[in-house]
Formats: C-alpha cells, structure tokens, sequence
C-alpha cells in the first residue's frame, strides 16, 4: 500500500484570518492535545516524500492536530526506513560523509511529522482508521519530539506551520526520524526557500544540528519578500540599551503573503511595531530564540509594496575589560530578509557627544540636540547592510585617492616613536585601493573609510572598512598586508558586486583573498611572500589538521559550491580552507589556464574588471562567473568549474621520468582519485646541459598520461621538474 503526501496548497485558511486567529492557530499547535488521536496499523507502506521515500515496515501511526479536521501532525513507532534522493554527486558526497551512504538509508524506530496538509493520509479508506487513546509512552514521546525544532534549532515550527497553512503552502513539511542511538535524521520541505529540500543531523556527538544537504526539490520557492529601503532612528547608549526604529519598505514577490518572517537577533526586544499590520502587537518574537515575525493587515500578492515599522530596544555592545566596547552585531543589527539582498537606506544616529562617529552612507545632516550629536546617513545606492563605528579616532587622508585611515587614539601612543606600523596600513590600503580601482572597475561608494576596531578579524562595509586593531601594532609580510588588502578587496566582491546565495559566498571571499595576494605580487612585488602564500593555501586543503585554527580536513570536507555549509561541527575549519584557500587557488589555476596556457597574458585581469562592471550593484552567482569566463575558455569551462567548483575531489598525481642516452627523456604521469573526465594543462619545467631551461605544457586525464620530450634545437635534457611553482593544485 502507498501513502503519498501531495505536494500542492490543499488547506487554504480564509483571507480574513484576524492576528487573534493566528496567534490562536499558533498557540494550538505548540500546544495540542495528545491523550487521543486516529491510530493506523502500518505494514510495508510507503509515503512519497520531495526527493525520498518514507517506509513504514510495521508500526502505528498516530495522527494528531487536527485544525478544520485535517490533521497536521503524526507520529510513527515501529520500524522504517527513510531515504533521501540527492540530485547531484556533491549532495551525496554530503550524506555520504554524515550517513556513509549516498541515498541516506536511515533505519528509525521513532518519527514525528508536521505537515501543512495531510488530505492525502485522511484520504485512507475508513477500514484502517481508528479513534485511540494514546498510550503514555506515545504522549511522552509526541513531547519529546515535538520540542526538538526549539530546543535544538532555535526554530519555531508551530509559527511557520501556522504561516505555511494561513498562506495555502500545503507542502510545507517537517519530518523527525529517530533511532534508539538518540540520532535524528530531520528532512525539511519549505516551499518558501529556494532550495526547499534540506536534510538534518542531529547526534550527541554535536552540539547543534547539522546542516548536510540542501537543494531544490518539485517546486521551487522564495521568501515571498524583499525589503527595498530602511528609514531608521538609532539612539545609541554605550552602556545601557539602544532604541532603534525601523520603519521598512517591502516588496512583496509571493502571492497571499500575509506573514513575515525577519532574520533578527536572540537578545533583542521589540515594543511594538506599525505600519500595514492589524495592531501594534501583531508580531512574534520568542525571548530565547532569533528571529521574528510580523503578521500583515490581510493577504498581499506579488508586486504589492507595504510599509512595516519595528521598534526595539537593546544593548548592541560588548564589554570588555581587555578590549573595550564592542559592537555585538556589525552588519545585521536591524531585521533583514534572505541571504543578501539590496536595500536603500537612509539612518539617523544620535549618540553621546564627545566621539567620533562614522557610519555606511554619505553624511546629510549634522546637529546637536543638548548633550547629543545627531547624525544622518544616507546610501547613495542600494546595499547589503550598513554598519557604524565611534570612538576617539586620529585620522589620516590620502592625498591622491578618496581614502581615509581612523585609527584608535591610543594605538597613536608611543613615547619615542608614535605608531611605526601606521605607514605600512596607509602603503597597504591606498596601494590595494589603487591597484583594484584600476583593473577591476571604478569605487562605486564616493570615499572609502578604514577604521580601527577592538577585535581581532576585519570586517567590509559597503565604502567602510573595520580594520582589527592588532594590525595597526604590526606589520608580517604575507600576512597583515594580505590581511589589509582582502578588507579592502571587499569593496568589490563583497559590496560592489553582491553574492546572491549562500552557495556564491565564494564570489566575496575567494576573490577578494585572491584580489589580496594580487596585490603582493603585482604591486608590492614581493614573489617570495606570493609563493609562500600558494603553499600555505595548498597545505590547508590537503591536510588533515588545523585551517584558521580550527580543525580542518580540507578538501574531504566537500566542494567550494556548498559554501557556508561547509562550517558545521565536524571540521568548522573547512570553511576557510576551501571558500577562501581553495577558492583563491581555484582562481589561480583560471589565471594560469587563461594567461598562460592561451598565451594571452592579461585576459584574467581584463575578465575580471568585466565581471566587476557587468554585476557593479546587482546580486552574482556563480554561475554569472562561469558565463563570463566562457568566451576566454570556450568549451574547457564547464570541464573547469566542474572539477575545481563543483567537485570536492584534488587530483593524486605520481610522477617519474627517464632520461635516455641521446638526451630525450620519458615522463610517466597517472593521475588518480579524480572524476572520468578530469582533464587539467600540466606545467613541466625542462633543464638542459647547457643551462638554459623551458616550460612544456602537457594535458593530463585521468589514468597513466606518457610523454616523450625532445629539444627541438637537439638540447640534452639534464633534469625535469613537475608543477613547480604549484600552479596546479594537487596531493
């Protein structure tokens, strides 16, 4: 027998659902009842899931939550299987990873489902059905589980059930496995995410859920939303709490919106909220979780606009008796919605006198109101976010560039020598300003502002730069001006030209940590320093240890396309190692293969600063990258990404070569552990006896690759070297 979930908006709540209906609908389904519900005897049954299956093999199924008499909640106790279906070899090389198997063969004992229809279920002849009381160890487990999405996600399902069956997404699913180990295996369909399939594990080995898949399943989704501009007032407090006003223009992109769901910090409080909402208190925003939730006057569809109002309070600094004040949030400290999207601004800040104060934006408006200064920036095109900083700041312009460099007054302090190391941040920052804004496109922002912060990372803005104050006090080659350069870097990938998702994080990071080494090549011209980094990059993707100073497995791990996915628990320095090391080396390899091995040096600067132009204030993905490298690699680019990008693999290359009597030479290259159709230009430097020397290039595949090398002037090979300045990544 086959039980199947239809994957359609089956149960559509009447648009004139009021906020007290809501909350009600939200209130039961965090707190159904559970003595009793309609019990089914399971064997050998099989519910179709988005990309799996569900097999029952024997077992109870016990259906609760009942809202217009659809149930919208069950629980299973008996014996299953689920499976998960990925679409692509990156995806199972996840599961695999997590599970040991590509299609996830999860057997469980327990499950829980939520879903935002069950009429499919219902649908069972009435023969299979009946009223139950349900035993204790099924109410106690039915508490058990449905606490899980709280407790260990920080995610409020009874609220996006609630907004998923008021909004008519039928779909919308939560499916809890469970075995006798304590190990969960969560699926989740979200029709409202673009990539609405997402696969779970949650283990005592961890201690939060981890993310293992993602992709798009039958029906593809979006937020619904995008706010256009923010208008907001900041009143600041150092110590105490922050009041903040948001006032946001939204535009809808879905049809019967009528719930909105913002990404918002754990801590903060909101009062009350305005604007095209049925009262002040039409919002949700749990005290221990993130997030909140705004419920609308009535239903929206796509390419309405409605305003929407927060007002909060709360302390938006740290306190630290080493290190001072620190802003706890840089970028998101407002609700915003998705990934990254681009909005206007226009902020109001009033702080203590007696500080400087820079923000995001152009200045528009500087006044005094008793013991406070009010300042006013305004974007003067759409952004991803805007950050502030303030303190007691020295400054410094650059005179041939718009550039300027805050510094922390105190870093100044030197009884014999002021800061040795403030010139070096000056050459670092204005080199790399001026080398990006030539090859990559004009600075889209008016003036660039770099300012010291007390923490130990940096951080871009768009046109702002946080810069840690450690790299004021020093100057490692390879190292700080590397450092430097990357913020700097972020004013193009990053702020410029916007990654879309969090699969093209790579298109900010890899570019910009490229972008930076760049510069100490081109600029600085420091080859040793360059060279050095290559290997530093290599050997955080290839080994088994510490990347950034967390513990890595480099390449294993996973592609570069999963992105942000990549800093779960069980190597959280994969991250780095792969969206910044890996990335940059991936880079690396494009430049050789353009530059060098088409002979056409300067194509990957010159493909650069397209890209820069073609995507200057707009969302990228990498897919937009590939395009716009095609007409320079022509039918070798999609062969490129889909080893380098999109697969997790590195290339094991063995090789040995013999030199014969007459001054010719063998080479013996087998390249193992790659796909069927790994195909990569591979450099061999030859030395001949009377000391000149040349670089052959050679394409090798997967297998044993044999080549036979001869001058073509009648030279004697005397030594051949492999891939010696590591421009090609391998084992």
């Amino acid at each position: 027998m086959q039980l199947s979930l239809i994957i359609s908006a089956l149960l559509v709540i009447s648009p004139s659902l009021r906020g007290d209906d809501f909350r009600d609908m939200v209130a039961f389904f965090e707190d159904y009842p559970v003595e009793s519900a309609q019990k089914i005897n399971l064997e050998n049954m099989i519910l179709e899931l988005p990309s799996g299956t569900v097999e029952f093999q024997s077992g109870r199924l016990y259906l609760l939550a009942f809202h217009d008499s659809v149930a919208t909640a069950a629980y299973f106790e008996g014996n299953g299987r689920c499976r998960l279906f990925p679409p692509d070899e990156v995806e199972a090389q996840q599961i695999r990873r997590h599970f040991g198997s590509d299609t996830l063969a999860f057997r469980f004992e327990e499950a829980y489902f939520v879903f935002g229809s069950a009429r499919s279920i219902m649908g069972l002849s009435s023969g299979t059905m009946e009223t139950a009381k349900t035993p204790y160890r099924v109410r106690q487990g039915i508490r058990r589980l449905r606490q899980i999405p709280s407790a260990e996600f920080d995610y409020d399902l009874p609220l996006y059930l609630a907004k998923a069956i008021s909004e008519g997404r039928g779909a919308y699913m939560w499916a809890d496995f469970v075995r006798r180990d304590y190990e969960h295996a969560v699926y989740m369909y979200d029709p409202y995410h673009e990539e609405p399939v997402s696969l779970f594990r949650l283990a005592p080995d961890f201690r939060t859920p981890q993310w293992v898949s993602s992709f798009t399943g039958p029906i593809g989704g979006s937020s619904g939303f995008n706010v256009l501009r923010y208008e907001m007032e900041v009143d600041l407090s150092t110590y105490g709490k922050s009041n903040i006003t948001c006032d946001m223009t939204i535009k809808i992109s879905g049809d019967s919106i009528r719930v909105l769901p913002f990404s918002f910090p754990r801590d903060y409080n909101i009062a009350y909220i305005s604007g095209a909402v049925p009262d002040s208190t039409a919002f949700f925003k749990r005290k221990d979780q993130p997030g909140a939730v705004v419920m609308l006057d009535r239903a929206y569809k796509a390419g309405d606009t409605v305003r929407v109002g927060l007002h909060y309070r709360t302390n938006l600094f740290y306190h630290y008796e080493i290190y001072g004040v620190i802003q706890k949030h840089l970028t998101h400290w407002y609700p915003y919605a998705g990934f990254r999207s681009l909005a206007d601004y226009d902020v109001q800040y009033t702080i203590d006198k007696g500080y400087d104060f820079l923000a995001v934006g152009e200045r528009t408006g500087d006044s005094a109101a008793g013991d406070k200064n009010i300042y006013e920036y305004r974007t003067s095109s759409p952004v991803a976010y805007v950050s502030f900083n303030y303190g007691l700041f020295d400054s410094s312009s650059a005179e041939d560039v718009p550039v300027t460099i805050y510094t922390l007054s105190r870093l100044h302090q030197s009884s014999l020598f002021g800061n040795p190391n403030l010139r070096k941040v000056q050459e670092d920052i204005t080199g790399a300003f001026r080398f990006y804004s030539g090859i990559f496109a004009p600075f889209r922002f008016g003036h660039l502002k770099v300012a010291a912060i007390s923490i130990m990372q940096g951080q871009g803005s768009p046109g702002m730069v946080h810069l840690p104050s450690q790299t004021f006090l020093q100057s490692r080659p390879g190292y700080d001006d590397r450092l430097r350069a990357h913020e700097v870097a972020h004013q193009w990938w990053g702020h410029a030209v916007n990654p879309a998702g969090y699969r093209d994080v790579w298109l900010s990071e890899g570019l910009a940590e490229y972008s930076a080494t760049m510069y100490i090549e081109t600029v600085k011209k420091d080859q040793v320093a360059f060279l050095t980094i290559i290997e530093e990059w290599h050997k955080e993707i290839i080994q088994k240890g510490k990347a950034w100073g967390q513990k890595s497995v480099g390449y294993r791990a996973g592609a570069i396309i999963l992105g942000t996915r990549l800093k779960g628990e069980l190597s959280p320095g994969d991250y780095m190692a792969l969206v910044y090391s890996k990335a940059a080396y991936m880079l690396h390899m494009l430049r050789f293969e353009m530059d060098d091995v088409r002979g056409n040096k300067g194509d990957f600067m010159i493909m650069l600063g397209e890209f820069a132009r073609k995507y200057e204030g707009k969302l990228a993905r990498s897919g937009d990258f590939i395009e716009m490298v095609r007409p320079y690699l022509g039918a070798r680019t999609d062969s490129f990404f889909g080893q380098w990008l999109y697969d997790w693999r590195v290339p094991k290359i063995k090789k040995d070569y013999d030199i014969k009597p007459d001054g010719t030479a063998e080479m013996d290259i087998t390249v193992k552990e790659v796909g069927e159709d790994f195909v990569t230009p591979y450099p061999v430097t030859v030395k001949y006896e009377d000391g000149i020397s040349e670089v052959i290039i050679f394409h090798i595949n997967k297998g044993r690759n044999n080549f036979e090398l001869k001058s073509s002037t009648g030279r004697r090979i005397k030594e051949v070297k492999f891939n010696p300045e590591k421009v090609i990544l391998e084992q």
